[in-house]
């Protein structure tokens, strides 16, 4: 933990496979009772293989302590490996211990990891401790499969789960770490789901504070969601998740996060095109996506999952257009259009 005042991190190190790519969807975290120590907010921070952050979690507390902690995070996209921190933020007081493994059977694998607050990477067990992994676990949804994937430092695969990926251990990290002592503990397939509903968080008006659920609605109903009495000049953060659950025994398998976005009352700055203004199909799509708009489009931009373009068109100047996605890598992109009169961005799937 960190004393009072102090900023720091704690965390572990997920070596996964170079090939692995995917959306964070929940962090389970354990905390044990130092003797003085208390209830304090928390985040964590997820960095990247060179130690850039790709995404945070909103604010949770550390307690109660001895048992597991889940944390829902709003699919933050990771490829290979990655670092998931809790963030220890200038606290009141002492908070409870991230709890830590220093003698069982994976300890000696070291992926526990310390961030200073001026950015100083380094092992726990250079500080003092013994080598080990702290007490968290990560659940992905896996993109090449679209599985729930619970991953577990340095816990190797059960019996009867298959890993895809055992072709490319040797690309994990180059030394004794390998992708089937991080591989999946529970894999919970999407062939045989069913979509029941769709859960509606938001914040409160000021678009900061954590999220709270709203509205639960089935897969037919349409809900506003926005206040009926909203003040002026107010901002306003929403996400929405899909439940799907087993077609045999209705158990709920995963409850997949769409983009969180935040809406500002009154309406100001760019247009943002409603639906049916703009038709972008066949979405999944293998080889051409087809963009059709009742407005000239003036360009056109395909975004990846984590934020990088891969391809622009800026002279479309056309109402139609397509895009060859037949050598894009398979997962999620982004696709913004920009028109005459304003501009709309779709999530699409490409599939091969």
């Amino acid at each position: 933990t960190m004393n009072a005042g102090q900023l720091g991190w704690f965390g572990n190190d997920f070596p996964i496979a170079a090939a692995t790519t995917g959306q964070i969807q929940k962090v389970s975290v354990y905390f044990v009772d130092n003797g003085t120590g208390s209830v304090q907010p928390l985040s964590i921070d997820f960095y990247n293989t060179a130690h850039v952050l790709i995404g945070s979690s909103a604010t949770f507390s550390a307690g109660p302590v001895n048992t597991w902690i889940d944390v829902p995070i709003n699919n933050v996209p990771f490829t290979g490996e990655f670092f998931a921190m809790v963030k220890f933020n200038n606290l009141p007081a002492q908070s409870y211990y991230l709890a830590s493994d220093e003698n069982g059977p994976y300890a000696a694998q070291d992926l526990g990891w310390n961030q200073t607050a001026t950015g100083v990477w380094a092992k726990a067990s250079t500080l003092g401790s013994n080598p080990c992994v702290f007490l968290e676990r990560v659940t992905a949804l896996v993109t090449s499969e679209m599985k729930s994937v619970v991953l577990i430092p340095g816990q190797p695969n059960p019996v009867g789960v298959k890993s895809d990926a055992k072709a490319n251990q040797a690309n994990v990290r180059g030394d004794s770490h390998s992708y089937m002592a991080m591989g999946p503990l529970k894999v919970s397939s999407s062939d045989s789901s069913v979509l029941s509903g769709y859960n509606v968080y938001r914040t409160g008006n000021s678009g900061t504070g954590a999220f709270s659920k709203i509205a639960t609605v089935n897969a037919l109903t349409y809900l506003d969601v926005h206040p009926s009495t909203t003040p002026l000049a107010s901002s306003w953060k929403y996400f929405v998740t899909a439940l799907f659950k087993n077609s045999v025994d209705q158990t709920t398998l995963c409850e997949s996060s769409s983009d969180t976005i935040l809406v500002h009352f009154p309406a100001t700055g760019v247009n943002e095109l409603g639906n049916g203004q703009i038709m972008i199909y066949p979405n999944p799509a293998t080889d051409l996506v087809n963009i059709k708009s009742d407005y000239t489009i003036s360009r056109i931009d395909v975004i990846n999952f984590i934020g990088q373009p891969v391809y622009t068109s800026s002279t479309v100047d056309a109402k139609t257009a397509k895009i060859d996605v037949s050598t894009f890598t398979v997962g999620v992109y982004f696709v913004k259009v920009s028109t005459t009169e304003g501009i709309r961005t779709v999530k699409i799937t490409v599939t091969h």
